[in-house]
């Protein structure tokens, strides 16, 4: 067996000891760094939009629709477009903000026939940049 020289030194334990400490902080800023991405991306989209849902509708024999939203956001939303299968609905309600943790009746003329039982697609899209898509049926 071969044996090590005597005269050669290592690394000195101080030295040893600062790398291990500079190595162990890089990685952890490295880490940080990495998940407060992900952090801020989902936390972000929650507070600059708002949510929005629905409690109940009904649609008249006129192809009017008169529809509760409700606002669970944190943050005042305007009603700016509703669609019906992708095609432009007119809103009928005047005031089109709805505050957050309120329930308002909007109405709305669909654009098309909505036919008896058949599901559509109403979506419904706010200024700030929530949407919400929902399927309504004509007399259920």
């Amino acid at each position: 067996m071969r044996s090590l020289p005597m005269n050669k030194k290592g690394v000195s334990p101080i030295i040893a000891t600062l790398l291990l400490i500079v190595i162990a902080v890089s990685a952890a800023v490295v880490t940080f760094a990495f998940v407060s991405g992900f952090i801020s991306t989902s936390w972000g989209s929650v507070s600059q939009h708002g949510v929005i849902t629905y409690d109940s509708y009904v649609i008249n024999a006129s192809d009017q629709a008169a529809i509760y939203l409700r606002n669970i956001g944190q943050v005042t939303l305007n009603i700016s477009a509703m669609y019906f299968d992708s095609q432009p609905g007119t809103i009928l309600t005047n005031d089109i903000a709805l505050v957050p943790g309120t329930v308002k009746l909007y109405g709305v003329q669909a654009p098309i026939q909505l036919d008896d039982g058949l599901s559509h697609k109403l979506r419904i899209a706010c200024a700030e940049g929530t949407l919400m898509e929902i399927s309504i049926k004509k007399g259920l």
